[in-house]
């Protein structure tokens, strides 16, 4: 049968007189938001909305998408929950003939309404107050031994199934519910994936498919309560610390790491990780598993262990002091500066004064010696200069290598140390 959708259902709620066939919902109003609209609360295959009365508050649920034998189920349910009157459990009825679309009656739930706060919201109102965190956790435990009692199971233990109203826990949406009554029936759901075990598949289906979740959520009640900054850390508002990818590689999950290391969760969570190493039918009850009465695969640890002493007293190691060597001192070589030799200064001669004077009938031209030319200075050519430099530059960089050489071979040296 093809199911109406969430928006023809909110056109239809908004006249419940004309679109329920039970006489008490007829005479209630729906919540709405701020538009005027009947407002739902969508979860799994349903669109659920708050009816009331002057008397009475109702959680009707209607479906989006057909769910195998409901109606088997829910007169089952009907039946169990009239005969164990059970606090954590609310009153619910099947109603086939539950709200009229277009013309066509599809069946609804009818269930009472509890006033209280998923698990995650009233963990995220009350994160500052560990007190109040702690006292849930037996409460919880108390709960699930007492559907394991009834050798019944809800089939999708998860924060938005679970309320929470003065310290006091309640359990709705009992789709995938597990009763002996339906034991020859397969399941329509396996739970939400970030409480499920890795192996659960859709054959598993008995009293024992909530004893993983009720580990998760335990797990995670306790590493709130003793660390309630993990909250911040890893909420993603459809969890309770965890995830799916923590159970299928727990060694590996940095969650678990971080919970392994708080003193007062470090047994529990070893036990946590050999549990999701179990087959999914090995895997304890909650009180088992806080006993830690069962068998478990150890989580790897990996260990560095020091080779044998040969004495029968500890020697403390001895710690070897690196001294990096002795690195020489570039010291850059002496360059003389060339200084061209002095040029000599031209002297004139002078004749002597004691000669005679010549006759001036036969005096001739005195013969005065001539002046030998000057020679050039004797300065250094470009040849010389360029060897004295090429030498310097030589020495230079043979220095430079000398000191790269000296700090290489000491990082060797302290490498080698700091292995052994």
């Amino acid at each position: 049968m093809l199911l109406p959708r969430g928006d023809e259902y909110i056109i239809a709620v908004q006249n419940p007189r004309t679109a329920f066939g039970d006489a008490e919902l007829k005479g209630c109003s729906a919540e709405v938001d701020r538009f005027a609209i009947p407002k739902p609360y969508s979860g799994g295959f349903t669109a659920t909305f708050h009816l009331l009365n002057q008397s009475r508050e109702w959680a009707v649920r209607c479906f989006t998408r057909s769910i195998s034998d409901l109606q088997q189920r829910y007169a089952a349910i009907d039946r169990f929950l009239a005969r164990n009157n059970e606090s954590f459990l609310v009153g619910t009825f099947y109603l086939s003939q539950g709200i009229r679309i277009s013309g066509q009656w599809y069946p609804i739930i009818k269930m009472q309404w509890v006033k209280g706060d998923t698990l995650n919201s009233f963990i995220e109102k009350n994160i500052g107050n560990a007190g109040r965190l702690k006292k849930l956790i037996p409460e919880f435990v108390s709960m699930v031994r007492r559907l394991q009692q009834l050798t019944i199971a809800h089939g999708d233990l998860q924060h938005g199934n679970i309320l929470v109203r003065d310290g006091k826990l309640f359990l709705i949406d009992y789709d995938g519910m597990f009763l002996p009554k339906l034991s020859r029936l397969k399941t329509n759901e396996i739970g939400h994936v970030n409480y499920q075990h890795p192996g659960r598949n859709a054959s598993h289906y008995g009293p024992s498919i909530d004893r993983f979740s009720s580990i998760v959520i335990y797990l995670g009640l306790r590493a709130i309560s003793e660390s309630p900054g993990l909250w911040t850390k890893y909420d993603d508002s459809e969890n309770v610390l965890f995830r799916a990818g923590d159970f299928a590689n727990a060694a590996g999950s940095p969650l678990v790491r971080e919970l392994a290391a708080l003193p007062a969760l470090s047994s529990e969570v070893e036990r946590f990780q050999g549990v999701c190493k179990l087959p999914i039918d090995d895997v304890p009850d909650l009180e088992t598993f806080i006993s830690g009465g069962f068998r478990y695969p150890k989580a790897a640890v990996s260990q560095v262990t020091a080779p044998p002493s040969t004495s029968s007293q500890a020697v403390p190691p001895v710690i070897l002091k690196v001294v990096p060597p002795v690195i020489p001192k570039v010291v850059p070589p002496v360059i003389s500066r060339v200084v061209p030799p002095a040029i000599p200064k031209a002297v004139p001669r002078t004749l002597p004064t004691h000669l005679p004077a010549p006759s001036p009938a036969t005096s001739a031209p005195a013969q005065v010696p001539a002046r030998r030319p000057a020679q050039p200075a004797q300065v250094p050519h470009a040849g010389q200069t360029g060897e004295r430099v090429s030498s310097t530059l030589v020495g230079i960089v043979a220095a430079v290598v000398l000191g790269v050489i000296g700090w290489a071979i000491w990082g060797i040296w302290a490498f080698v140390n700091a292995v052994h």
